[in-house]
């Protein structure tokens, strides 16, 4: 858990910034503690670069004082630094009259935000003002590690958890690739796993680049990047969405083998010599997605990310055939069959990674019917991670990613505040209500969704005990009702979580059992939506 009881002083000249939270102004350089109208209240500083600083921070203003990440943006020549104090009572300039004073790198990672902050796993933009001189941009904040940290922490990434990296990361490219944007710093460092859901979130767009027309040159921005992890076409500057699944085999095999990209790359063959650091077995259909990944030429690398899915289906699809020529580390010999067993058992949980997330892909009937959905939203939602985990029949990722949706359907302050007040129900579409029911029900073989709950609601005799029971949430028992399914709200995340040992059934939820709209409105058991929208 973050530590808020104190407060750091954002001041770049301040000799000793920590103070203590009671306090409205430093106690060393006499800076004012609370930036935009008393609103942000720095408590740590959680990263510094070329271009300035970053800040955690606690919202003052928002429902339950969330944690937020605030970049401030400063000259690092210290020559240039003003040593003033920061007066906090001056006014600030905030949105667009900020934005056009910002440096270019600056300014572009507040439009990439404000463009792809809707995915869950990119952090939403929240506010952006200059005050004394200083520019600063406030973001989401996500409580978790980045995979840097991971790595020291925890040793060499396994197969299976490269793979499940794979897999939570690239439909997160796919989605910003779609909007026309190359990220262009791709890292351990740059991705972080959230410690609530475990799912890996993509940070830092202050290098990302739209792509407005075909690949062209230019040299201004062939330095962005992080030296290591930049693919050759963009050091010369030549923009390809491909560089960025180049820089993601590069983490993956950093991850892998717990070495850093100069320790991997052998400058007199222009390779990458990754095997030879290996202190675990690799699939030898892993090491060909890795190899393809790390292609000096784009033209030979993987061009999308739905490319790279592809050969994780097929890889796990054909694990029997994985199996038989696993990629041995050095040293490696003569193993005996109780070795070969160990490998062998160590690929086929390597391979369930991917079954589990890509599960039933071979089912073409219902990848089929999902994508034979019509998107309709009248405000404008991303459907394509609730199609995708459908698709993959992932109920668990689709039940997170419904209710996200919902939350995003019913506007800023549902999202906010992590459930639907009763007067805000009214924001709600039935457009987009139908919708999800229409990609459950086409996942599911009509057995899960909105409209099926609704069904056993009305086949109970209207009574939510009887309807919770029927699909599984609860039991009714000699007129005594008690839960199976139940939720709590995390305050920190603001989002409902399921209780331990109260978790839906997500191997084999029976008719109506997904997704759990439980909770979502506040004070309704059921049904929630039933004023808004008629299935």
């Amino acid at each position: 858990m973050v530590r808020s009881n104190m407060s750091y002083c954002v001041n770049p000249a301040c000799q000793a910034p920590e103070n203590p939270d009671t306090l409205n102004f430093c106690q060393k350089c006499g800076s004012g503690l609370r930036l935009h109208y008393q609103r942000y209240r720095s408590i740590k500083m959680i990263g510094q670069g070329g271009f300035g600083r970053t800040f955690l921070a606690v919202d003052e203003n928002s429902p339950g004082r969330l944690f937020r990440v605030i970049k401030q943006f400063y000259p690092q020549d210290p020559a240039t630094l003003n040593k003033n104090r920061i007066n906090v009572s001056n006014p600030t300039i905030a949105g667009a009259r900020a934005i056009e004073k910002l440096p270019e790198i600056f300014r572009q990672e507040i439009e990439r935000l404000e463009q792809l902050g809707s995915h869950s796993q990119i952090p939403a933009l929240v506010d952006s003002f200059e005050q004394d001189s200083f520019l600063y941009l406030v973001q989401e904040f996500f409580d978790g590690d980045n995979l840097a940290t991971e790595l020291k922490q925890q040793g060499a990434f396994s197969e299976a958890k490269i793979l499940e990296l794979l897999s939570d990361l690239l439909p997160v490219l796919k989605f910003i690739h779609d909007n026309n944007v190359i990220h262009r710093d791709i890292k351990p460092e740059n991705i972080i796993r959230r410690k609530d859901n475990q799912q890996v979130v993509l940070v830092d767009f202050g290098a990302s680049k739209l792509v407005t027309g075909r690949l062209h040159i230019n040299n201004a921005t062939a330095n962005i990047g992080t030296t290591g992890y930049i693919a050759p076409e963009q050091s010369m500057g030549i923009q390809s969405f491909a560089s960025d699944f180049y820089s993601l085999g590069i983490t993956c095999i950093c991850l892998i083998t717990k070495k850093t990209p100069s320790e991997l790359f052998n400058s007199g063959t222009n390779s990458w010599d990754w095997r030879h650091h290996l202190t675990k077995d690799v699939s030898e259909g892993l090491s060909k997605i890795l190899d393809k990944l790390l292609k000096p030429a784009v033209n030979e690398r993987y061009q999308s990310a739905s490319e790279v899915l592809k050969d994780l289906a097929t890889l796990s699809l054909s694990g029997n055939q994985q199996l038989q020529s696993p990629t041995v580390s050095p040293g490696s010999k003569n193993l005996t069959i109780w070795e070969k067993a160990g490998i062998i058992a160590g690929v086929i949980v390597a391979a369930t990674a991917v079954i589990a997330l890509l599960k039933d892909l071979g089912n073409r009937a219902t990848a089929n019917s999902v994508d034979k959905v019509e998107i309709v939203s009248v405000q404008g939602l991303d459907y394509s991670n609730l199609r995708n985990y459908l698709r993959q029949k992932n109920w668990n990722a689709a039940d997170k990613e419904t209710y996200e949706i919902i939350l995003k359907a019913a506007g800023k302050e549902s999202q906010i505040r992590g459930y639907i007040p009763q007067n805000q129900l009214i924001k709600l579409f039935c457009t987009d209500l139908q919708t999800i029911d229409k990609l459950w029900r086409a996942a599911s073989e009509d057995k899960l969704g909105l409209s099926v709950q609704q069904l056993i609601y009305e086949q109970q005799g209207l009574n939510w005990q009887k309807m919770y029971a029927e699909v599984g949430w609860g039991s009714l028992k000699g007129g005594v009702f008690t839960k199976i399914v139940d939720q709590e709200f995390d305050l920190p995340s603001r989002r409902l979580r399921y209780k331990s040992g109260m978790e839906p059934d997500f191997q084999s939820p029976p008719p109506g059992h997904l997704p759990v709209t439980m909770g979502l409105v506040k004070g309704k058991a059921f049904p929630q939506f039933a004023d808004v929208c008629k299935f």
